[in-house]
């Protein structure tokens, strides 16, 4: 490891994703191996509201605070500030280690040796990494002991990113009835290491493989359409993928209301 002889304080300032003005605070200390700010030791990061009619995929605000983590800490090509102060990249080889929790104390180290990135010492792809980190650090407004955000984030390190997205916010699933597109959400739990469950109907949980879940929401979260298997499936066959049976008739019907009380707009 690097030595973390620059200190810091992260100073997290998010809005509610809403209308209440509502704003997050968090106070996040962190050592470094290469010089992050010069303004006394404190790094402000600020995420806004998003804006009317986002269309992004994924989570509006883990998204705009992993961009902004990323400007911050300079991990990507050298760059200028709108007050026309360059940063140059952070360097080829670091560490940063952050500080959780005040109950029980929690560390996340980030680190990079060219040209990977690590996170708690595992090798993975930059976004993946300001990802997971996001997710841990906008938790920590909501969560005080370290030890449960080191174990949340411990979950997040060992799944695809699709897979701890549909675990956090439910999986999205459309299909089309009487005519009509209805968009729903599935409650998505895990169950053993390398195996998830999605509830398809009320108390009917289907379990799928994370490798499967990870292509499922390939198609219905990012919008792919490589995946014969789970593109634009009918309630009746995805109810046949998981359970290897197919539904009786009144289970389908019960189905189609499970999923109909479950739109997204309603959500």
């Amino acid at each position: 490891m690097e030595d973390l002889k620059y200190k810091y304080s992260l100073h997290l300032s998010i809005s509610a994703p809403n209308d209440s003005r509502q704003t997050y605070n968090q106070i996040i200390p962190l050592t470094s191996s290469y010089p992050i700010s010069n303004r006394s030791g404190a790094i402000m990061v600020e995420v806004g509201r998003t804006r009317a009619g986002y269309t992004g995929k994924g989570e509006p605000i883990i998204n705009s605070l992993s961009t902004v983590l990323t400007r911050k800490f300079a991990w990507g090509r050298r760059q200028t500030s709108r007050y026309t102060r360059t940063f140059d990249p952070a360097p080829d080889d670091f560490d940063i280690m952050f500080e959780l929790g005040t109950e029980e104390k929690g560390y996340v180290l980030v680190s990079r040796e060219k040209p990977h990135y690590k996170l708690m010492g595992l090798r993975t792809e930059k976004k993946n990494m300001t990802t997971a980190l996001s997710r841990v650090l906008y938790r920590s407004c909501f969560e005080d002991n370290g030890k449960i955000l080191g174990n949340y984030l411990m979950n997040m390190v060992t799944l695809p990113e699709n897979v701890s997205y549909a675990l956090e916010n439910r999986a999205p699933y459309d299909f089309f009835h009487e005519g009509e597109r209805v968009e729903s959400r599935l409650n998505v739990k895990r169950i053993s290491d390398q195996e998830c469950a999605m509830e398809i109907s009320d108390g009917v949980w289907g379990p799928i493989t994370v490798k499967e879940l990870d292509r499922y929401m390939n198609s219905y979260h990012l919008g792919h359409t490589r995946s014969k298997r789970w593109k634009m499936i009918s309630p009746k066959k995805l109810w046949m993928e998981l359970l290897e049976t197919p539904p009786t008739e009144n289970q389908l019907k019960l189905m189609y209301g499970f999923l109909s009380q479950n739109r997204t707009d309603s959500i």
